[in-house]
């Protein structure tokens, strides 16, 4: 019984150190796999790449449950079994090595490449070369699975181009790198906004601005949100914050000026269109605005 046992140890030892040697050997080339020369990565890129990271996870899992279960037996069995055991252990050591950098130089030419590819894939989005742009960001992932601001790169991508579903699934994925990104927390409150779905969208805005309460294009977007849910005395004060904040950007101007407007607040009104006058005497709504506040009882 104890040699059968010892057998069967054996085996699935053994088929571990297969897995374990094929995906060492082709780890490389999985990661550093360009993803746009792949057709079905065009198909669903989000899904292939979050495949990745989670092979580097399951694989490891399945290693760690298997040594929980083989190390007794390991401990009682011959010389041959034990340095097949040890086998598995380099093995894995090797694997953990191989998939991460090995010194803080290797550390730092890998965030280099990482930063040069997202930056480009930036600068490829304000093109709107959208499938160039996406090219850049995956490569950016496959170097660095955890790059939050490649991420954040192929998420805005895909609002742009809008693709509310896979940009919802990125800065979703974000938050399990980072359960406090503020930034992706308010992404995902003007996707919902647009999905029409207003509870969801000022409670992902509230926790951004909960996370960072100087950031002045939250208190904006929570505005809007209140502005659409017909709330606009929430959605004024929210804009009074904004442009507390930053009180020389025409846009916050720009929109107290339309909610003051709507509030029928004419002082209010006439001493933001001043402050935009002052800040922005190019902007062609500055007449039409004029015109309005002078209708205002």
């Amino acid at each position: 019984m104890m040699f059968a046992n010892i057998i069967a140890l054996a085996v699935i030892i053994i088929s571990l150190i297969i897995v374990l040697i094929v995906v060492v050997k082709k780890f490389p080339q999985l990661v550093n796999i360009d993803a746009a020369e792949i057709p079905e990565e065009k198909e669903d890129r989000v899904k292939k790449r979050l495949a990745k990271e989670k092979l580097q996870r399951n694989l490891l899992e399945r290693v760690r449950k298997i040594k929980e279960k083989v190390k007794p037996h390991s401990q009682r069995a011959g010389e041959g079994f034990k340095r097949v055991y040890k086998k598995v252990i380099d093995l894995e050591r090797d694997y953990k090595k191989r998939i991460q950098p090995k010194t803080p130089e290797d550390r730092q030419r890998l965030d280099k490449k990482t930063d040069v590819l997202v930056t480009k894939g930036r600068e490829l989005t304000e093109k709107e070369s959208f499938e160039e742009a996406e090219s850049k960001f995956i490569d950016a992932i496959a170097l660095d699975l955890h790059n939050v601001e490649a991420y954040r790169g192929l998420g805005v991508l895909y609002w742009e181009r809008g693709d509310l579903e896979h940009a919802k699934e990125t800065f979703e994925h974000i938050l399990k790198i980072n359960a406090d990104n503020f930034d992706a927390y308010s992404h995902l409150g003007n996707i919902a906004l647009k999905e029409k779905d207003l509870d969801k969208a000022r409670d992902y805005h509230l926790r951004s601005i909960e996370l960072d309460s100087k950031a002045a294009q939250s208190y904006l977007d929570l505005s809007n949100v209140y502005k659409e849910a017909r709330e606009m005395d929430k959605a004024y004060k929210n804009l009074e914050r904004a442009v507390g904040l930053e009180p020389n950007n025409p846009r916050y101007l720009d929109a107290m000026i339309d909610i003051c407007i709507i509030l029928g607040k004419k002082d209010d009104a006439n001493e933001y269109i001043e402050k935009l006058e002052e800040v922005n005497p190019e902007n062609q709504k500055i007449v039409e605005l004029k015109k309005k506040i002078k209708e205002l009882a």
